[in-house]
């Protein structure tokens, strides 16, 4: 079996399946298809951890050859792979798959401000890799889901699904979301909304967070993760090693614990945190928390909150017209 180490900011895209590839240069023994590999952040140091368990199965291993060029914005001149060179758009995907999309990294590695993908791949590979020409192989994985059983997985519970139902005004369209039994949204498209209506936190636990967060929600929780990204979303903070008496703006505000957790997760030194105000809306709601109130908490304008695809928005802002008056 093979094991492969990332830098912390890929571990995210690894543990969430974004990223299942990697590019490495040739040595004595590689991965090779229908093997297990071992997937590890910060490996040989005491902050390492494992990012996948069970360990995916490497499916292909590939030639590939990366030329680069200083002269170009985005570094990246040509990329090769299996003896096929990839056209334009073709470089832009691969840079994605590889981790580099800016949606997904930017926020992340401090040296990382690209637009594209392809640019974001230019910088990590003039800092690690200064020839400009490059051969090694692509390793690429697939991730095992382990099974669970009907008990385990909550024998009973209605499967989540999204169903259009008749309309509770001329406006809107009320819907069914995971969690709301079909008694109750007959209720609600009838009118009798404390018929079988449940609260947002009986309809569903928090939502799942995004592979850019799901770190924080690792190290801290839901609230401490929504605490964090309320407090230093936005803005970079330094992280002391694990149990040194520190004096950091995290440690003063959240305290030494928590920034200790932190450090377990990331390790030691900067970090990026992201606003997140989207995945706290969310969160947010889940919990009960009116429209009105997420946009006070994460200064944003109410519009703009209701524009963010909460599923259960619709419902909370009919129900609330209904109950006002304000529907037909």
């Amino acid at each position: 079996m093979v094991a492969y180490g990332f830098k912390r900011f890929f571990a995210p895209q690894i543990v969430a399946g974004i990223k299942r590839q990697t590019v490495r240069a040739d040595r004595r023994r590689h991965a090779r298809p229908g093997e297990h590999v071992q997937l590890y952040q910060a490996m040989r140091t005491r902050h390492c951890r494992k990012l996948l368990d069970p360990d995916p199965v490497c499916t292909d291993t590939l030639p590939i050859v990366v030329e680069t060029s200083s002269l170009l914005d985005c570094v990246i001149a040509a990329i090769e792979i299996d003896g096929r060179r990839l056209h334009r758009d073709e470089i832009e995907a691969f840079a994605g798959a590889d981790g580099f999309a800016p949606e997904h990294i930017n926020h992340l590695a401090i040296d990382m401000h690209g637009k594209t993908a392809r640019e974001n791949m230019g910088a990590f590979w003039l800092a690690n890799h200064p020839a400009s020409l490059f051969e090694g192989v692509l390793i690429k994985w697939r991730q095992r889901i382990e099974m669970k059983s009907a008990a385990q997985a909550g024998a009973g519970r209605a499967p989540a699904r999204i169903s259009a139902l008749p309309a509770m005004s001329h406006r809107r369209v009320a819907l069914t979301i995971e969690g709301t039994d079909r008694a109750g949204a007959e209720a609600l498209a009838s009118g009798d909304t404390r018929k079988g209506m449940k609260s947002n936190a009986e309809n569903k636990g928090p939502p799942r967070a995004p592979a850019h967060i799901a770190p924080f929600v690792e190290a801290l929780g839901v609230d401490g993760a929504v605490e964090m990204l309320l407090e230093f979303g936005g803005s970079q903070v330094h992280l002391s090693r694990v149990g040194y008496r520190s004096t950091s703006a995290v440690a003063e505000r959240l305290g030494v614990e928590k920034e200790d957790a932190l450090a377990k997760v990331f390790g030691p030194g900067y970090i990026k945190v992201p606003l997140g105000r989207q995945w706290i809306a969310q969160v947010m709601f889940a919990q009960g928390v009116s429209i009105n109130e997420i946009a006070r908490t994460i200064r944003a304008d109410v519009a703009t909150v209701r524009r963010w695809g909460l599923i259960k928005a619709d419902m909370q802002l009919d129900l609330e017209d209904w109950l006002a008056g304000k529907t037909a």
